[in-house]
């Protein structure tokens, strides 16, 4: 996918023919920097994994940071409308 989408800036021809440009801005404006090997690799995958676990850690974290400061908000609008909607049904 071209770095800018929507907006493709493809390499001048001059610089297409450079080996290492060459592999690093194709033809087709898209920038690939392979730094693990190939898609799909073993190599990539070890890499996938702890970062996928780290941002898990981080996004809980967060979650959990938002829940105690917002829970006894929430309780307590939970609790009141749960209250009114008693009071209605009691009042009919």
């Amino acid at each position: 996918m071209p770095l800018l989408w929507p907006i493709v800036i493809k390499p001048p021809k001059l610089l297409r023919k450079l080996p290492l440009l060459r592999n690093v801005w194709r033809a087709n404006g898209a920038f690939s920097i392979p730094l693990l090997g190939r898609a799909g690799s073993r190599r990539e995958w070890f890499v996938l994994i702890p970062v996928s676990a780290y941002a898990m850690v981080g996004m809980f974290g967060a979650a959990l940071a938002l829940a105690k400061v917002h829970w006894p908000a929430a309780v307590a609008l939970g609790t009141g409308l749960i209250n009114g909607l008693i009071g209605l049904l009691a009042a009919a």
